[in-house]
């Protein structure tokens, strides 16, 4: 079972008043459910989505588990290199390989990561499509994004690639950029 806090002890993690956390609760800002005795809890995923939607600082103690992240890239040898790089780190980070983007998006789906490495390949109008629905959507607002492109891309599609990703890389890159910018973007 998830864990789930009560106002004050999500006041306390926030470094608020439980009346602040009451109104966030109110406002529709932060979600909660109400116990039948009328007490409201607060999932800890629910806690950490709001304080990286805000910009604010998410407590060591909320961070305890390792930032999925799920790779996504046609070329095998280098995303498996990725998920090893990631690997090396395996107290910080937990990489899953997919074959496609579609088997991606299903696993967004299910358990959003906190980051996606994807390969925009040739279909960057695909790519921008999708940035855009992850930043439109509440479920997929916090992930963040890093994409590659063994093509060179025109002047106007990187420039609109740069604009809707975290991070973009043309390949050949050095998997340690990737590593390091990730750990720089999953920060807490």
């Amino acid at each position: 079972m998830p864990k789930a806090y009560t106002t004050f002890e999500a006041g306390k993690l926030c470094g608020v008043y439980p009346t602040t956390v009451i109104n966030w609760v109110n406002l529709g800002r932060l979600k909660a459910y109400t116990t039948p005795g009328g007490h409201r809890r607060i999932y800890r995923e629910d806690l950490i989505g709001f304080l990286e939607k805000h910009r604010m600082p998410v407590p060591r103690e909320l961070s305890n588990e390792r930032q999925r992240i799920l790779i996504v890239d046609s070329d095998v040898s280098f995303a498996d290199l990725l998920r090893r790089a990631f690997s090396a780190q395996a107290a910080l980070f937990e990489p899953q390989l997919f074959p496609s983007r579609t088997l991606a998006l299903v696993e967004v789906g299910r358990r959003p990561p906190q980051l996606l490495v994807f390969e925009a390949g040739e279909s960057v109008p695909q790519a921008l499509e999708m940035c855009s629905a992850f930043q439109s959507d509440e479920a997929t607002r916090s992930i963040r994004l890093i994409a590659t492109s063994a093509r060179k891309l025109s002047r106007a599609k990187r420039k609109a690639m740069e604009g809707c990703v975290d991070a973009f890389y043309l390949k050949p890159v050095e998997v340690g950029k990737i590593v390091h910018r990730a750990t720089q973007l999953l920060k807490r």
